[in-house]
């Protein structure tokens, strides 16, 4: 009689099992790690829009607001100059929220922010709650930084 050669039944089943005992234990950090992931995209695209925004404004030496296309901030934002002409436009992400100090941002043609009666700060969340909140803030000068806590 030949030598049998393969998995036998159990082995396969044990095997099986182990995998998915192990795919079990890894899927909420890996939610998570896409939560964080996602969070960091989206404070990133609105650090850039900053960033252009105060370039564009030292540029053009005109003022560029930076505002939402909705009431709220997570459905997008978009840059304008003083005749209200569209610059750019971004989108935001479905399922992640936006909230911020201030209705809009302006930054003068030297690249500083106009309106400094507080200093903007946005806080970037996910509506389920996982991962860790970002914090995107403008210093007096129109630098933007991205922060991983709440504002």
């Amino acid at each position: 009689m030949k030598d049998a050669r393969g998995f036998t039944l159990v082995e396969l089943v044990v095997v099986i099992t182990v995998l998915s005992i192990l795919t079990a234990m890894s899927a909420p950090s890996f939610r998570n790690m896409v939560a964080n992931a996602r969070l960091q995209s989206l404070a990133s695209d609105l650090q850039a829009a900053m960033m252009l925004a105060r370039s564009e404004a030292i540029k053009r030496s005109d003022t560029i607001t930076l505002n939402t296309i909705t009431a709220k901030w997570q459905d997008g934002w978009r840059l304008v100059d003083t005749r209200n002409q569209l610059v750019r436009e971004f989108d935001g992400q479905p399922g992640l929220l936006v909230s911020a100090n201030v209705n809009s941002v302006v930054f003068q043609g030297n690249g500083r922010l106009a309106n400094l009666a507080a200093t903007p700060q946005f806080q970037v969340t996910d509506q389920a709650e996982v991962g860790d909140p970002r914090c995107v803030r403008l210093d007096r000068s129109g630098r933007a930084y991205v922060v991983r806590k709440e504002c």
